[in-house]
């Protein structure tokens, strides 16, 4: 079995393609105003691009924390 390689989107211009809740919201957006969904995202979803993207949202939080 080899896994697909998927392709991983910009993470400042993707939009949330499901959800009831932030469907049609740019993921940055929703990282801004919404933290706790970011973090069930961290914890229930296990699928790229989700992974990648979240941890692309981590290193960012990472870096404005340590300056």
């Amino acid at each position: 079995y080899v896994a697909e390689k998927v392709e991983i989107p910009d993470l400042q211009t993707f939009v949330m393609p499901f959800g009831n809740k932030h469907k049609g919201e740019l993921l940055i957006d929703i990282a801004k105003n919404d933290p706790s969904y970011i973090d069930w995202m961290r914890r229930e979803i296990r699928r790229e691009p989700f992974i990648s993207l979240i941890k692309q949202l981590d290193n960012m939080n990472k870096e404005t924390t340590e300056e």
